[in-house]
């Protein structure tokens, strides 16, 4: 076999493994062929490796990430000019453990390089995750979603648990292999292990499912009656229409709302509220909205344009804005604020993790003169950072349910999402706005891993989303209801509320950090060696 078919073979297995491919297997094969091809190198021959290795990382991402330029008839130059940026750049990202899988194969033999190979990759992937610039979205974990029962351990280390095993599935296939084209014989050590890492996930899983049966916890638990909505409103409009528009928009929504049957909580997708007015957005007099709240005797979870007003002296973000008609400086904040009836005492929540470039530049303090020349046509690339993190808190009949408001993109990250349940969320609630990419495979993928983050904290979640997908998730990762995609539709679904903790809630990512720190250790290690040497 050329060897450039085994990059090409490794990055195909990689992006079918993920949805809308129905292929999540291919992933315990997809690493075998990538070091095949490393190995087919000698070691003088290592610079020829680099272009194949993006091959097969462009592939995979390309495949997996393409819809982020979202190609509708409105699509704003800039998401589309990010989105080949993304598909262009992202690979030389992902080529990381690559280069720390080569500089200790330059050092240990073969043979023990391949069993480092899932500690680097997944302490990678762990590292993908840190910072203003991370972008875990194609983690090999989240391929599992629909591998019902492999996939609960995800209670214990989360997604990198998931990944850990299949690399290492991976190099014990190839080590198998190695070990059977050199002796004829077969290692029935490696094998046995292979056999303990997919049946033993499978078991636990099995054990796992059957604890966290829906009916089972409905009746253990007390239950809130939840009513998402998807209103499928064009983003492109939406963010083009004035005040009047809005509260027309609000009062629709409120009019499809009393349709329904009695129920405790209503959740609105992200930015359901824009800006109205300094009045509503700045000073939360929201008086209509809590009319109707208190009218309805129903809780209300919106997405939310909050303004805020810095006071004098207090210490401001880079993206604040000045405002030199009544000279004051002010920030916005993609929020989600909770309405309880008969409370006027609102608890608004900053969104703490923002879209790389598409909503804010990451690491602004270093660049922020590129604010003006990046700015998004639709007025969204500059928001401010929340700081806090906290839970909302539902409160109807004197009776108190603390709700997690994940906005969008935050719940792509496991240990943020993991916080709000350590803080003792009972439901978690996502509410996104995925229309810049209807007709895409991008909402499935963010809907499935929603489906990750409920296995991980083993909460339901209640899921708005513009156009979709909204739906509820079980804590074992099953979606029990769906509306349909890209349809005005509103659903509603008993959820119980519960407060055991999973083992990942409890230690978090520690796992992960133990395999980040030993690889860090190992490539030192190395370096040091090859320095004595070159003494």
């Amino acid at each position: 076999m050329k060897k450039i078919y085994y990059f090409i073979i490794s990055g195909i297995l990689l992006a079918i493994s993920f949805p809308p491919f129905p292929l999540f297997f291919t992933s315990f094969f997809a690493f075998i062929f990538l070091l095949l091809g490393v190995e087919s190198y000698k070691e003088g021959e290592i610079k020829r490796i680099f272009w194949k290795l993006y091959l097969t990382f462009f592939i995979f991402n390309l495949s997996t990430l393409w819809w982020i330029s979202s190609f509708q008839e409105q699509t704003d130059p800039f998401l589309m000019a990010s989105g080949f940026a993304v598909d262009l750049f992202h690979p030389f990202i992902l080529m990381i453990p690559m280069y720390f899988y080569l500089k200790i194969r330059s050092y240990f033999s073969r043979n023990i390089s391949i069993l480092l190979f899932p500690v680097i990759y997944t302490a990678f992937e762990y590292f993908h995750s840190v910072g203003e610039l991370s972008y875990p979205w194609i983690s090999i974990g989240n391929s599992q979603i629909n591998n019902t029962y492999f996939v609960q351990i995800a209670d214990l280390f989360g997604v990198w648990g998931i990944t850990f095993i299949i690399a290492m599935v991976n190099s014990l296939i190839l080590l198998s292999y190695y070990k059977y084209q050199e002796t004829k014989q077969y290692d029935f050590v490696k094998i046995t292990s292979i056999l303990f890492l997919v049946i033993a996930p499978n078991i636990y899983g099995i054990i796992r499912v059957n604890n966290f049966e829906h009916e089972e916890l409905k009746r253990n638990n007390e239950s809130i009656k939840i009513v998402v909505l998807q209103p499928n409103i064009n983003p492109w409009e939406k963010w083009s229409s004035g005040p009047i528009a809005q509260i027309d928009y609000l009062l629709r929504l409120q009019d499809s709302l009393s349709k329904h049957d009695d129920f405790d909580l209503a959740i609105l997708p992200e930015t359901s509220i824009l800006r109205i007015s300094d009045e509503f957005n700045k000073e939360l007099n929201l008086s209509f909205l809590q009319n109707w709240v208190n009218k309805s005797n129903t809780s209300l979870l919106s997405g939310f344009i909050h303004t805020y007003e810095y006071k004098e002296g207090e210490s401001r973000q880079l993206s604040a804005r000045y405002d030199k008609y009544n000279d004051l400086w002010e920030e916005s904040f993609n929020s989600a604020i909770m309405i309880n009836p008969k409370d006027s005492l609102y608890k608004v929540y900053h969104k703490g993790k923002l879209t790389p470039f598409a909503e804010r530049i990451p690491n602004l303090e270093y660049f922020n003169f590129l604010t003006e020349f990046i700015s998004w046509g639709v007025g969204i690339s500059a928001w401010g950072l929340g700081q806090e993190k906290f839970n909302l808190e539902y409160n109807k009949d004197g009776k108190n349910t603390k709700i997690a408001s994940i906005i969008c993109i935050e719940s792509i990250y496991p240990d943020f999402c993991r916080e709000f349940t350590e803080r003792g969320a009972e439901v978690l609630a996502i509410i996104t706005n995925d229309a810049w990419y209807d007709g895409t495979p991008g909402p499935l993928q963010h809907y499935n891993i929603a489906r990750m983050r409920a296995i991980e904290n083993r909460r339901y979640i209640a899921r708005s989303a513009n156009s979709g997908i909204s739906g509820f998730i079980s804590p074992i990762g099953e979606s029990l209801k769906e509306a349909t995609i890209m349809s005005k539709e509103a659903i509603s679904f008993d959820v119980p509320k519960l407060n055991e903790k999973s083992v990942y809630v409890s230690i978090g990512d520690v796992f992960a950090k133990i395999l980040f720190v030993l690889s860090i250790f190992l490539y030192l290690f190395v370096v040091i060696q090859k320095l004595k040497k070159g003494k």
